[in-house]
């Protein structure tokens, strides 16, 4: 039925994943067993995508893992703009990236690490997921209050402009980051990239899975 309605094959995730997701949607629809679930799924094409956004696990957070990110910071994005010569441009992909969190970050911080210098280095962010409502929220670059609350006071007032409940992404750094509805397993891999970030999205896929993206990656 998710196959059939969205085009996407859930064969490949993890079965305990898959699951769980499963019985939360029969706890949820008050219903009996997996049998009752099927036929309830046949009956209301809603639930399929209520199945199916349960199944796309979308948990991120602006700065998510602090110390990767430090390390980004103070390692290895040093060293990748470095290596750039005048005119090129750093390119960086960003699969399975949600609502965007992560993607904003990493552009935090190469405004952050260039600020100072002379000849900046341009910069492109491509973004990924699965999830179009996940993708149309990234495009948009706006969030709650809660969501930007691993942001200091510093980046907020650089990178978002803000009312009393919700904070928008600024101009520079939206431009810089393209997002697009992409399918890891099925669809073609980004060519020519300096980086890619991949953060909790390979625990939810099996084996011979996980063994295709990182080959794609490579």
């Amino acid at each position: 039925l998710l196959l059939k309605k969205k085009d996407v094959d859930f064969s490949h995730y993890k079965m305990s994943t898959i699951k769980r997701r499963i019985e939360r949607r029969i706890s949820d629809s008050k219903l009996k067993d997996i049998h009752a679930y099927s036929a309830f799924l046949k009956k209301k094409s809603g639930e399929v995508d209520l199945l199916y956004d349960d199944l796309l696990i979308g948990v991120t957070s602006f700065f998510r893992d602090h110390e990767p990110f430090i390390y980004l910071k103070n390692k290895l994005l040093p060293r990748l703009l470095k290596n750039k010569k005048k005119g090129e441009v750093l390119r960086i992909w960003v699969p399975g990236c949600s609502t965007g969190e992560e993607a904003y970050s990493l552009a935090m911080l190469l405004y952050e690490l260039q600020e100072t210098k002379k000849e900046k280095i341009p910069f492109q962010i491509f973004a990924t997921d699965l999830n179009e409502k996940a993708i149309i929220k990234a495009r948009n670059g706006e969030y709650s209050v809660h969501e930007v609350s691993n942001i200091s006071r510093k980046r907020l007032q650089r990178f978002f402009t803000g009312s009393h409940d919700k904070y928008r992404i600024n101009q520079n750094l939206r431009e810089a980051c393209v997002f697009s509805v992409h399918n890891l397993l099925r669809d073609p891999a980004f060519a020519r990239m300096d980086l890619i970030t991949c953060c909790n999205l390979l625990i939810y896929l099996d084996s011979s899975a996980q063994k295709k993206v990182i080959s794609l990656f490579h």
